[in-house]
């Protein structure tokens, strides 16, 4: 029966309380102590002087100390601190929800910085997500300070991470179907959706806001792209000349952009984040580096492959300095000599050679403020015997010593005592 009872309490135990489930560790504790018939413990108690007075006050008291067990049992030790008696299970629960209840202004801190670090992974599904960003956001607009709307769609935009990233430039977004696009390589790649988009281009030293229709989202595109002939056959005129494009329109100018590197960037106010064909540029590094990024590849067959033009993308930076030495590949192609099979010389009992050596000092002594360590190692039998220095002036003794062991232990010295010539023992 006792067992039994233990594990009833066991599979009722409360979670623990933390800045973020008051809500639902409340409706626990509440769920708990209905279950166990013991909610009245939360309501006050009685009072009065006859027998069935006293029944119900005794009553109460029973609760009153099973309630407190399961709310104290659901705290951190650091808790404790916050609740200032501990005799009534309602007043616990009362200093509880003073600190974390919804109407905090503690719980209001905690769930912005819980709402500002939440952040969409590559593996978690959309809706996943969207039900983690509604649960904080709905207990926030229980508190004082509840968002108004363009803070929260803020919020959730900026918690979708780099996948969503294009929705952010978007004014208006409508679902996409059967518009594909042909790029350079011959490829077809799909829209997924489209909508309207707002650019702000620097015009003369001014920022001019134009708004773009049917701007199509195509995820597989690595960069933003304008059409040239989409505009032309919105009427605008296209011009280049000097490194430069304008696009204009009946005299005037809503657009222009600038050479770089082989592709017209459209001149963009500082605020506007998006930089249209930004990874189009050409990617030119040094033979060094494109030597590191081809996993060591000889810089000959690098030279000749960009000559070749047989790797897209590969422009090795002209330079009239010779390729620096490799120490990653001077390293790897070096040999070690081999090691002998056997040592020249062998001993054939024991302590006919002892090796030895000293360790230190430590940074950090022992406990019995060593700082060396003495190893002495029969080549034989491979008897260690490791001492403990306080200074290396101990040296002489500790080798007294051991040989004053090892005379009475196998009754002979050491014959050969063996280092490597480190000077440790100086």
């Amino acid at each position: 029966m006792a067992r039994a009872a233990f594990d009833s309490d066991a599979k009722l135990g409360m979670p623990v309380l933390n800045e973020y489930n008051f809500i639902h560790w409340k409706q626990r504790l509440i769920a708990c102590l209905d279950y166990k018939h013991i909610l009245e413990a939360l309501d006050p108690q009685p009072t009065g002087s006859s027998e069935e007075a006293l029944a119900k006050i005794s009553a109460w008291k029973r609760m009153n100390s099973e309630a407190r067990h399961i709310i104290l049992s659901g705290l951190r030790d650091e808790q404790l601190s916050l609740i200032n008696s501990t005799d009534d299970a309602s007043q616990i629960l009362r200093d509880i929800e003073r600190v974390y209840g919804e109407s905090s202004i503690n719980c209001f801190r905690n769930l912005v910085c819980k709402l500002t670090r939440l952040r969409m992974n590559s593996k978690e599904e959309f809706t996943e997500h969207i039900n983690k960003f509604t649960e904080i956001i709905q207990r926030i607009d229980l508190t004082p300070k509840a968002f108004d709307e363009d803070t929260k769609i803020a919020f959730l935009l900026s918690s979708l991470g780099p996948r969503f990233s294009a929705f952010d430039y978007f004014n208006e977004f409508f679902d996409e179907v059967g518009s594909e696009i042909e790029i350079a390589d011959g490829n077809i790649v799909k829209a997924k959706g489209a909508g309207s988009m707002s650019l702000k281009c620097n015009i003369n030293n001014e920022c001019i806001e134009n708004t773009i229709s049917r701007v199509l989202y195509v995820p597989e595109l690595s960069c933003n792209l304008i059409s040239v002939s989409t505009l032309d056959k919105k009427g605008f005129q296209i011009t280049f000349g000097n490194e430069e494009c304008k696009v204009t329109k009946n005299g005037k100018v809503f657009a222009q952009a600038k050479l770089i590197n082989g592709v017209y960037e459209l001149d963009l106010s500082e605020n506007q984040s998006a930089k249209v064909a930004h990874s189009s540029q050409k990617d030119e590094a040094d033979l060094d580096l494109w030597h590191r990024r081809l996993g060591h590849r000889d810089t000959n067959v690098i030279l000749d492959l960009q000559k070749r033009d047989l790797v897209r993308g590969l422009q090795v930076k002209q330079s009239n300095k010779a390729p620096a030495k490799c120490i990653s590949c001077i390293t790897e192609k070096a040999v070690k000599p081999s090691f002998p099979r056997c040592a020249e010389q062998r001993s054939n009992k024991v302590l006919d050679i002892v090796h030895t050596d000293i360790c230190g000092p430590m940074n950090v002594p022992s406990l019995g403020k060593n700082r060396y360590i003495l190893i002495f190692l029969d080549d034989f039998s491979r008897f260690c015997v490791v001492y403990f220095l306080k200074e290396k002036s101990e040296t002489v003794d500790k080798l007294q010593e051991y040989i004053d062991m090892v005379k009475n232990k196998f009754q002979r010295a050491p014959a050969v005592l063996m280092s490597d010539n480190g000077g440790e023992h100086c």
